[in-house]
């Protein structure tokens, strides 16, 4: 899910496809079509399905780094999501993710 053009190198299967629709419109087609669980990544992606109201579960991967800047995965909501913890786990090299439930109407 882009908004700029995207290139599919010849070499990946094709069941690889390229969307620029609105995560509601993309959620919808995708429905349609029997799929029922979909994985988001990127900023700008998660802020419009956050946004959207259409996240039921967030993962987060915390790597053992301190940076001295960058950017906040998540950006400036419009609101606080809240979030209930389902699940850590944590990996021999430093890595631990944690997966969050997301509370409608919080």
């Amino acid at each position: 899910m882009s908004s700029n053009p995207v290139s599919i190198p010849s070499t990946v299967p094709n069941v690889v496809t390229h969307s620029s629709e609105t995560s509601q419109a993309l959620c919808d087609r995708l429905s349609g079509a029997g799929v029922e669980h979909i994985y988001v990544d990127g900023g700008a992606t998660i802020r419009g399905f956050i946004a959207a109201g259409l996240l039921n579960e967030i993962t987060v991967t915390t790597i053992p780094v301190v940076l001295g800047g960058g950017i906040s995965p998540f950006g400036a909501l419009q609101k606080d999501l809240k979030l209930v913890q389902l699940r850590s786990e944590v990996f021999e090299f430093g890595f631990v993710q944690t997966t969050y439930s997301v509370q409608r109407g919080a």
